[in-house]
């Protein structure tokens, strides 16, 4: 499997949330950075559910900053895994 990296639209030019999946043929991790605004974080968890499986669980959440548009999706992605 290697690496797959996602960049999300989440927002207008401002909002961020990246996806990383790597790993190989006996399983692979979840890596996500940052999870765009409140009324963006369905964007976050549809694109895991749909290219990583429904069973898929987040390994590692990263916040790189606080500001809305990078961490207010933030809860609602952790209440979804």
């Amino acid at each position: 499997m290697g690496y797959q990296i996602d960049f999300l639209p989440v927002g207008d030019s401002n909002g961020d949330a990246i996806c990383i999946r790597h790993g190989d043929d006996n399983g692979f991790y979840v890596h996500v950075t940052d999870a765009g605004f409140v009324d963006t974080a369905d964007i976050v968890i549809e694109h895991i559910r749909k290219n990583y499986g429904t069973h898929a669980r987040i390994n590692e959440l990263v916040l790189s900053h606080a500001d809305n548009d990078h961490a207010c999706g933030m809860p609602r992605v952790l209440k979804a895994f």
